[in-house]
């Protein structure tokens, strides 16, 4: 089973904010596994501005993980993923 460290986290978080993408992604670890998601920064757009910039992370996140072989797969709310 593969998992993501809290180093990944914080480097994907640096590398949101390097493209210039105002969120972050977000781990809860348990025993029974891990829950990833993507968090807009309310504080840096607009309401009608989030699908966009969720659709921006989204890409710089699958990449992220794609360049570990890592890749993801997010849910149908487009914020929540998973290692696929």
């Amino acid at each position: 089973m593969k998992v993501v460290n809290i180093l990944e986290i914080a480097d994907v978080n640096e590398t949101l904010l390097n493209a210039g993408v105002p969120a972050r992604v977000r781990l809860r670890d348990a025993c029974g596994g891990q829950s990833l998601w993507v968090e807009v920064s309310r504080e840096a757009v607009a309401e009608k501005d989030d699908d966009a910039v969720l659709a921006a992370a989204r890409e710089v996140v699958s990449s992220y993980f794609a360049g570990r072989s890592k890749p993801v797969a997010f849910d149908e709310d487009g914020k929540s993923f998973r290692l696929a």
